[in-house]
């Protein structure tokens, strides 16, 4: 009977840190492919589940390469494409190598295995006949101090690829290099491995004002900084309205840290007048437009207010010195999810 696990492996320590529930949820990520590794050649394993030895190991040294695979990235996936055998469980309990971090195996037709690095433990899943191909998705995130899996069956049919979910995110010791080890005997159709830089953070909010959500994609460094978008700070605004208008992180925001329109003596001349917001540091957001737009009036009252030329995206403006409105204000407007 063929019978493998499958395990990624070499040592790493784990620690405890902030819940996964607190990050962008992984499938919210845009991610860009950093290094990958390929092993497509199929591979009949003959070797015994207790073996102190790997039938198999396929890593960056062992199969085509690109990029760096060297360099740690946040967000790793390894897919193993093989033919289904069977563990059993009294038996797969006892398969724990030494430098395995991650692992995986099938206990009989409608009961899979996933190893945390520690311990094993057994999941439901849906009938699966001996000797069918399967496709096994592992996906790492190692955002937190926590590292935390999440182990798929991938199916293409006409084309259409779709991931069935055998065990959400789970924590599991943390793998610190593209090595995946095969135990036992069976047949491994392919291998591959890659890392993943964080690209942005999509980020659905309902901005001041609104009633619809709409996206927004910081990236991670914004995403840290910003916190939580909706936070009203010491500023009265928002801590994603603070960060685009200021560039300071939300913790460091103060009542100080509010539009303020001044004259700009440099920026006019004999004939026209110039004035600014120069306290502000705008950021720019992906999902997010910032404009500011001039207005004036003769009275101050609430029905006079009139545009004074385009709106911009500078808050740098300069009108006639011979003007006939006698009151100006800036209105600074946010838009988002486009």
């Amino acid at each position: 009977m063929n019978k493998f696990t499958t395990l990624v492996t070499l040592a790493a320590t784990t620690a405890a840190g902030v819940a996964l529930a607190d990050l962008t949820p992984f499938d919210k990520l845009e991610l860009t492919a950093a290094a990958s590794f390929a092993k497509t050649e199929s591979s009949t394993l003959e070797g015994e589940l207790s073996s102190a030895t790997p039938a198999l190991v396929v890593g960056p040294g062992d199969a085509t390469v690109t990029g760096d695979p060297s360099v740690r990235q946040p967000i790793e996936k390894f897919t193993i494409v093989f033919y289904v055998g069977f563990v059993e469980w009294s038996e797969l309990q006892n398969v724990k190598p030494a430098e395995a971090k991650i692992g995986f195996a099938f206990t009989d037709a409608t009961h899979a295995a996933y190893f945390n690095g520690t311990t094993w433990t057994q999941v439901q899943v849906s009938e699966v006949a001996e000797e069918a191909e399967k496709t096994l998705l592992i996906e790492l995130d190692r955002r937190d101090a926590t590292k935390k899996a999440r182990f798929s069956f991938v199916e293409t049919v006409e084309g259409v690829e779709t991931k069935t979910v055998v065990k959400d995110w789970v924590a599991v010791a943390d793998v610190v290099s593209n090595t995946v080890a095969i135990y036992g005997s069976g047949t491994i159709v392919s291998v591959h491995g890659a890392t993943f830089t964080i690209a942005a953070e999509v980020i659905e909010i309902i901005p001041e004002g609104e009633d619809a959500p709409v996206v927004i994609k910081p990236t991670p460094e914004q995403a840290e900084a910003i916190g939580d978008p909706k936070a009203t700070l010491a500023n009265g605004h928002t801590a994603l309205t603070s960060y685009i208008l200021f560039g300071k992180a939300s913790t460091a925001i103060t009542a100080a840290d509010v539009p303020v329109v001044k004259g700009n003596p440099t920026g006019g001349d004999a004939s026209n007048v110039a004035i600014s917001i120069p306290n502000l540091n705008l950021q720019t957001v992906t999902g997010a437009t910032v404009s500011f737009q001039l207005k004036g009036s003769t009275s101050g009252d609430s029905d006079t207010w009139q545009n004074v030329g385009d709106a911009n995206a500078t808050g740098v403006f300069t009108f006639p010195a011979d003007t006939d409105y006698r009151y100006f204000k800036v209105v600074t407007t946010i838009t988002y999810g486009k």
